[in-house]
């Protein structure tokens, strides 16, 4: 695995893009919460 060197400030991580994870990303960010969805995948979506 490598670093890429970013660095991120939220409130909140959801890890997963899947269905869930992206709905909660979503209720966060409505919530008005700093929020970040990641995933290990290019794209978003479970596979």
């Amino acid at each position: 695995m490598s670093s890429l060197g970013h660095q991120l400030t939220t409130s909140v991580l959801v890890v997963g893009s899947g269905a869930s994870g992206l709905r909660a990303g979503v209720e966060v960010a409505e919530a008005g919460v700093a929020v970040a969805v990641v995933t290990e995948r290019a794209r978003a979506g479970a596979a």
